[in-house]
Formats: structure tokens, C-alpha cells, sequence
């Protein structure tokens, strides 16, 4: 006689051994439940009892005729590698690994289920007939792997994207001040120095003369683009003038690859730094977003106010 654990941990029973095997047939017990033969004292795992690792022997409700008994002998005189195989259990593993690998596909649980399915293959390949569910395995394995492969890289993505995106718009941010700066040294310039901005040709030098601007320092670069002593040119047709007698809407400073003390016009600005844009200050002192369409449209040239 024996006794059954159920899953909800209260003890089933006694039964007979006949019980126990219309359970398994049915899917009510498996290789993991507790089993108890009344007597013994110790609940143990069904598959560590052999009489139920093999398929049950019918029985007859009469003697035996002496056909059966000749059949009977010449079975038990079959080697032992003829006899009935034992009864397969469904691998829970690969139960799991079909689960993890289908939640997987929504993005999670896709590692876990490819090492459930592989450790599912295993055990079934170890088991000697006794775990069954290579299918379910192969499925999770296939399942997980597929999400490992697509989805991953997709969701990474969508991680990597927006935080390519911060980290440029903190670079667009620095280089914007930068000009500014630049912009405010230069208006400072000119007041120090009779109201004229100074000679194009040497600008920057005249600026950190003064104090205005320090050599090769980090104001005096763009972030987007490193390896300039200075990423930021001088209108040259601006040099020496009063910036009170220059359209506010003309070119002061712009983004170029010259370095320092670079100058020039139009034709020297930098190709496009902030996507689609390149950073201008103005002789009003602002520095704006300009893009690219509306570059070949600023004003370059000063022409004095009456």
C-alpha cells in the first residue's frame, strides 16, 4: 500500500500499487511526486520506486489457462534488454522552457529559457527513456534563441537611440555656450579698443591678450567636433568695425575647421555639426540654430546703418 503527497502537500491514500499506476496513466503523478510505502517510514520520489518505472502487468480475473503459462515462461526467458520499457515522464524543464521562450518573444525571460531547454535535452538524453518532452524542449530552445537574435538587438535600440539622442543634445548645449561666450568676448573687445572689433587676421590672439579667451581651452571648442585648437571662425569682413554700425542679422562668428584664428566667409563654414545645422552668432550679440537650407540666406557683407 502506499500514500500520496498532493500539490497541495496533504497525504492521499493508502492506495494500491494498481492506484498508483491509473494515476500515472492519467497525468496525475509524475517522476517528482512523494510516494510513502505505508511501512516504511520515508516519502520518497515515485521514480525511485522501480515496481513503477515499469509499465503495469494486466491481471486475470481467472487461473491462468496453460497457454498463458507458456506465454509467461517465454517471456521471463527473454533477456532483460526485451522487457517493457520503463514509463517516460513529461521533463519539466521542457515545460519551462517552451513557457520562458514564448514570454521571451515580449522581451524578457529569453536567456532563462535557452538554458532550460538545453538543460531539458540534456536530462532527456540522460535519462534512459525515463524523461520524455524533447519536442517541448526543442521548442523553447528555438523560441528563446529567435528572441535572443531579433528582439534583442531591436530593444537595444530603442534603449541606445534616445540616449544618443540626450547625449548630442548636451553637445549641441555646450557648443552653443561656447559661441555665446565667444560672441560676448568680442562685443567686450571692441569696447575696451575704441568701438572696433579686432584685425580678423589675428583675432584670437588680440582676445586672450586681454584676457578674453584662453588658448586651446575648452571654450574654444565644439564638442561634436574634436582635434581644432579653436572650432569657431571670424567674419572676416567685419574686421576692425564697430559692431553699433553693423546690421544686428550679420555674421559675427561661425562654426569652421580653420582653427586658430581662423577666418574667412561663407565658403569656409564647417560641414553640418548638430544634424542638419550649424551654430551662428550675430553682431546683436545672439547665436541661433541656423539650418542648412538657410545658410546661403544670412547676411555676410555689413552695410552701415544711416
Amino acid at each position: 500500500m502506499y500514500k500520496i503527497r498532493g500539490q497541495d502537500d496533504k497525504d492521499l491514500g493508502p492506495f494500491t500499487a494498481v492506484v498508483v499506476r491509473q494515476w500515472i496513466s492519467a497525468g496525475r503523478a509524475d517522476a517528482d511526486t512523494l510516494l510513502l510505502k505505508v511501512g516504511e517510514g520515508e516519502w520518497k520520489p515515485l521514480s525511485q520506486f522501480p515496481e513503477f518505472t515499469k509499465a503495469p502487468v494486466s491481471r486475470d480475473s481467472g487461473p491462468p489457462s496453460q497457454e498463458s503459462a507458456s506465454l509467461r515462461r517465454n517471456s521471463d526467458s527473454r533477456p532483460a534488454s526485451d522487457s517493457t520499457p520503463p514509463v517516460a515522464f513529461l521533463s519539466r524543464l521542457a515545460v519551462t522552457s517552451v513557457g520562458l521562450g514564448a514570454v521571451g518573444l515580449l522581451g524578457v525571460t529569453a536567456v532563462a529559457g535557452l538554458v532550460a531547454g538545453v538543460l531539458a535535452l540534456k536530462a532527456i538524453a540522460r535519462s534512459g527513456g525515463r524523461l520524455k518532452g524533447t519536442g517541448l524542449a526543442v521548442t523553447g530552445t528555438v523560441l528563446s534563441a529567435s528572441m535572443l537574435l531579433v528582439f534583442v538587438p531591436a530593444m537595444s535600440g530603442l534603449i541606445i537611440v534616445p540616449l544618443m539622442q540626450k547625449r548630442q543634445a548636451a553637445a549641441d548645449e555646450a557648443c552653443l555656450e561656447n559661441m555665446r561666450k565667444l560672441n560676448q568676448a568680442l562685443h567686450i573687445y571692441a569696447g575696451n579698443h575704441g568701438h572696433q572689433l579686432p584685425d580678423a587676421g589675428n583675432w584670437l590672439d588680440l582676445l586672450a591678450q586681454d584676457r578674453l579667451v584662453v588658448r586651446d581651452g575648452a571654450g574654444l571648442q565644439c564638442p561634436s567636433r574634436s582635434g581644432l585648437s579653436c572650432a569657431y571662425a571670424f567674419n572676416e569682413a567685419l574686421s576692425g568695425l564697430d559692431p553699433a554700425q553693423v546690421p544686428g542679422d550679420t555674421v559675427l562668428i561661425f562654426e569652421s575647421n580653420l582653427g586658430w584664428n581662423g577666418h574667412g566667409s561663407v565658403e569656409d563654414l564647417a560641414d553640418s555639426r548638430h544634424g542638419m545645422q550649424l551654430l551662428i552668432g550675430f553682431a546683436d550679440g545672439s547665436v541661433e540654430r541656423v539650418p542648412a537650407y538657410q545658410l546661403p540666406q544670412l547676411r555676410w557683407l555689413p552695410v552701415p546703418t544711416p
